[in-house]
């Protein structure tokens, strides 16, 4: 039989103290990048395959919602449990996906919220409007981010590589700057 005595009464709560105190890993939320590094909510990161289920809830027990069926799609990724990301793509879908699943390799999609009515977005030389045009991209192209300002993004299509206005990307955040 155990004796509630004083010093078991302050054993158990200096135990339930520090268990509350330690967030990191509090009811399955995991800050922790696999190097140790503190996470930051939200973020984004890209679909590693072509083929992605996106799920209810973070498992497999969870039904399948729909499957994401772009390789580099970005998606934010709003918080993390048990090794699950719960994301929300450029449309506005949330959903649970595996973290390995996910590649924290900058991408963005060309969306149209500034651009009404307009199907092609133009890709310049240089990180102003009265530089060359390179190409028109068309709305809901995906390339790779190599770099923002502020205001300006460099960003990769395949072959064609030119500078496209931040807010004209979904995948980057306003005034965000990437080196």
């Amino acid at each position: 039989m155990v004796r509630w005595g004083p010093n078991l009464w302050r054993k158990l709560l200096f135990f339930v103290s520090v268990a509350l105190l330690v967030p990191s890993n509090l009811y399955g939320l995991n800050l922790l990048h696999e190097t140790g590094k503190q996470k930051s909510f939200p973020h984004f990161a890209a679909l590693k395959s072509n083929f992605i289920h996106a799920r209810v809830g973070p498992g497999l027990a969870y039904p399948i919602s729909w499957c994401y069926q772009k390789k580099d799609l970005p998606v934010e990724v709003l918080l993390e449990f048990d090794g699950w990301q719960r994301v929300r793509d450029w449309q506005g879908s949330k959903a649970w996906i595996y973290g390995r699943l996910l590649s924290r390799k900058r991408t963005a999609i060309i969306c149209s919220r500034q651009k009404k009515g307009k199907r092609f977005v133009a890709l310049y030389a240089a990180p102003r409007e009265t530089s060359p045009v390179v190409a028109h991209v068309e709305i809901g192209a995906i390339g790779k981010v190599r770099k923002c300002n502020g205001q300006w993004c460099k960003v990769h299509f395949s072959e064609i590589k030119g500078w496209v206005e931040q807010k004209l990307l979904w995948g980057v955040y306003p005034r965000e700057i990437i080196e």
